[in-house]
């Protein structure tokens, strides 16, 4: 362990993205912030030692058809843990590993639902061939995915790496570069409003709009996960859910004493805010191992 409190594989993994393109040194500036947070890093870490790497290594190497020179650990959220997958021609792509997140929580608070990892990550890769396909929106090329977690200990997808500098990086850049970006975006956002589709729910492969996907351990979805006609279906539907909490008392009062909004707020909400929240529901069902059940 290094006096930053990283080992010293994880700051050799910083300094190789910084030397393989200057550009990520935001990217490993980023992840050294959340390695040495009190949350996030432990977390992250967790999720990083289930990964098969000699398994995703090979995927790699049979799907794109090339020779595979290392994979490095590039950064992580709640969702997400990411590799920067680097080939002997000199390419590289991101492997994107969807992260089944009950499983590196040590308790199961009184409200958590299994998400439904496979198909939220068929979901998003969907979406991202839709955008490509419908829109100029330069959104990052999928190459592939895998649902089953057999290979690489979770599903994942290897998607192109999208090169530039950071937004945040450009702060100290002339008036005109940064309305010029602002423009770019509102272009995007108006195509984006331009699109439209049959129903409410979450994109299929075929393009066809299919029910709702729970991502998160916590019920944020309706319990009807459609697909809706309309919106006014959709919104209903999150009523319908409300409702029947005012019912239940004593679970809405757990629910208003797992959140402290001055906690989470001063903090950065996401995972932060998130592993803030489940360390809270340690008092209403505690965990004594590391890993919970499969059940």
């Amino acid at each position: 362990m290094t006096a930053s409190g990283l080992s010293a594989e994880e700051e050799a993994e910083l300094a190789f993205l910084v030397q393989y393109d200057a550009t990520l040194s935001s990217v490993a500036n980023w992840l050294r912030e959340t390695l040495e947070d009190e949350l996030r890093g432990p977390y992250l870490r967790a999720v990083r030692a289930e990964v098969n790497l000699d398994g995703l290594q090979k995927y790699a190497e049979q799907f794109m058809g090339r020779n595979v020179t290392g994979v490095h650990f590039f950064g992580g959220g709640l969702f997400n843990i990411i590799f920067l997958v680097t080939f002997g021609d000199g390419t590289d792509i991101l492997a994107r590993l969807r992260i089944p997140v009950l499983e590196f929580l040590p308790f199961r608070n009184p409200f958590s639902v299994v998400p439904n990892v496979a198909a939220s990550l068929e979901s998003e890769m969907a979406t991202y061939r839709f955008l490509e396909r419908e829109t100029t929106i330069p959104v990052p090329h999928v190459h592939g995915g895998f649902t089953n977690p057999d290979i690489a200990g979770m599903p994942l997808m290897l998607i192109e790496r999208a090169r530039g500098i950071m937004i945040p990086d450009l702060a100290e850049c002339p008036p005109q570069y940064l309305q010029a970006i602002a423009a770019q975006l509102a272009r995007f956002e108006n195509e984006l409003c331009k699109v439209s589709f049959p129903a409410v729910g979450c994109l299929t492969d075929d393009a066809t709009v299919g029910p709702l996907v729970e991502e998160l351990s916590l019920p944020i979805i309706p319990a009807d996960h459609g697909p809706f006609a309309t919106s006014r279906d959709f919104v209903f539907a999150y009523i319908d859910d409300l409702q029947g909490q005012l019912d239940r008392v004593n679970e809405w009062q757990q629910r208003r004493e797992l959140f402290d909004p001055e906690e989470i707020w001063t903090r950065n909400m996401l995972p932060n805010g998130f592993l803030c929240f489940v360390r809270r529901s340690r008092r209403f069902q505690p965990r004594s191992t590391s890993r919970i059940d499969s059940d």
